[in-house]
């Protein structure tokens, strides 16, 4: 079944096809979520550093596989 999507404002229809869904958040004070890569770039460690902590505010990504299943696309 087809389900619409909004992304960067625009509608967007999944095709059944796996997708990864992240969202990016602005705070207050105009400091915008990072990436993996960006934290891990910015504090100067490998982005597997990051798999055992106990705190990562990043952006969060989730897979959706082709039969519905939703599973954490950071492992």
């Amino acid at each position: 079944m087809d389900e619409d999507r909004l992304q960067d404002g625009r509608r967007q229809r999944w095709n059944g096809e796996e997708a990864v869904l992240q969202s990016r958040c602005t705070d207050e004070r105009g400091e915008v979520q990072p990436t993996i890569l960006e934290a891990a770039k910015n504090l100067g460690v490998a982005p597997e550093y990051f798999y055992d902590a106990d705190h990562f505010n990043g952006i969060q990504p989730w897979r959706v596989t082709r039969d519905g299943l939703i599973q954490n696309a950071l492992f």
